[in-house]
């Protein structure tokens, strides 16, 4: 009985952490969707307490590295901070063109 017990128990734990994967996974897309919103009524600074909030849930998430980058590069005025995130993206996955990461050097 021990023996099935400590398996169910591991079985609990692992679908219990799951879900919670879950959970950041919703958070993160409700956080970019609601700095993409702020973004477009040109909240920027409320836009970039969003992703970084999104960041800290998953630091290495592409778009919320690109968009975070694009926020820097278009609207703050931060090229170093731009190139800094927009090449974090590229590594982890997103797809930055060459030339914009040109243009903001």
């Amino acid at each position: 009985k021990e023996v099935g017990t400590i398996h169910t128990n591991e079985r609990d734990t692992e679908r219990e952490r799951e879900r919670e994967r879950e959970r950041e996974r919703e958070t993160t897309s409700t956080l970019i969707s609601i700095a993409v919103s702020l973004s477009l009524v040109v909240q920027f600074e409320l836009a970039k307490d969003m992703y970084e909030r999104a960041l800290k849930l998953n630091p290495t998430h592409p778009k919320v590295l690109q968009q975070l980058g694009w926020l820097y590069h278009h609207y703050m005025g931060n090229q170093e901070v731009a190139i800094r995130y927009l090449t974090h993206s590229v590594e982890n996955g997103s797809f930055v063109d060459s030339h914009v990461l040109h243009h903001c050097s």
